[in-house]
C-alpha cells in the first residue's frame, strides 16, 4: 500500500507534464501566422524568397546565397512549394531540419482546393514520389566511400606520376606533354569529385563535406571555395 502511495504521484506528474506539452503545441499551432498562396507567391525574388515546405513558411531570403547548392535552386521554388525537391536533395532530414527553425515564419493556410498550389500537377508528383522511394529502397542514395577514397587516392597517383616525369626526364617537348595531359586528367577528376563533396553527397555529416569540399577545391584545384555558392 506504501508502494503504491509512492508511485501514485509519478504518475500524476507525468500525466500532467504530458497534458501541459500537448497544451503547448497545440497553443503553438494555434498562435502560428497562416498565409495563403497569393501572399507567398509575391515573395520570389532574390531579395525577398519565401518557400513553403511540408506546408509550413520559410523565409530563406538571407539563407539563398549560402545554400550549398546554389542560391539559383532556392530561387528557382521562391514562393511555391519546394517540397519534393528539397526532401529528394536532403538525404539527412533529422539533421537538415535542426537548422530550419531560424528560417521558419508560420503555416500554409488550408484553402481547400490542392490546385490553388502554384505548379501544382498530382500525376507528376506521385510518379516522381515513387521513383524516388525506389530508388532509396535500391540502395542507390547510399554513397560508397571506397569509391571516393579511391577517385581521391588515383587523383593524387597521377599528379605525383607527372612530377616525377617532369622531375626525371627534364622538361622537354615530350616529358612535358605527358606530364601535361596526365595534370590535366587529374584536374578534370579532381572537379568532379569536388563536385560531389560540394553537394553534401559523400558523408551524412555535413562537417566531412566541406573539409573534403576545402581539399579538393581549394588545395588540389587552386581555386576559393567559396566560388562554388555563386
Amino acid at each position: 500500500m506504501q508502494h503504491e502511495e509512492i508511485r501514485q504521484p509519478h504518475a500524476e506528474i507525468a500525466s500532467s507534464s504530458s497534458d501541459e506539452e500537448e497544451d503547448c503545441t497545440t497553443s503553438v499551432v494555434k498562435s502560428a501566422k497562416y498565409f495563403n498562396w497569393d501572399e507567398i507567391a509575391t515573395h520570389n525574388t532574390e531579395k525577398d524568397a519565401w518557400l513553403v515546405l511540408e506546408n509550413k513558411v520559410y523565409n530563406v531570403t538571407s539563407w539563398a546565397k549560402r545554400h550549398p547548392g546554389g542560391k539559383e535552386l532556392i530561387l528557382a521554388f521562391a514562393g511555391q512549394d519546394g517540397t519534393d525537391p528539397f526532401l529528394a536533395l536532403h538525404p539527412d532530414m533529422a539533421k537538415t531540419r535542426k537548422y530550419m527553425g531560424s528560417f521558419y515564419i508560420g503555416e500554409l493556410k488550408d484553402e481547400g482546393d490542392s490546385k490553388s498550389k502554384p505548379n501544382f500537377n498530382k500525376p507528376l508528383l506521385d510518379d516522381f514520389r515513387k521513383l524516388r522511394e525506389k530508388l532509396h529502397k535500391d540502395g542507390l542514395f547510399d554513397s560508397s566511400k571506397l569509391f571516393f577514397f579511391g577517385m581521391l587516392a588515383h587523383i593524387w597517383v597521377i599528379e605525383h606520376v607527372a612530377f616525377l616525369i617532369v622531375l626525371n626526364f627534364g622538361i622537354g617537348w615530350i616529358p612535358y606533354i605527358i606530364a601535361g595531359f596526365l595534370l590535366g586528367g587529374a584536374q578534370m577528376q579532381a572537379g568532379w569529385l569536388q563536385h560531389d563533396f560540394g553537394h553534401y553527397s559523400v558523408f551524412n555529416n555535413p562537417t566531412w563535406n566541406r573539409w573534403m569540399h576545402y581539399l579538393t577545391l581549394s588545395h588540389m584545384k587552386g581555386a576559393s571555395k567559396d566560388w562554388w555558392n555563386w
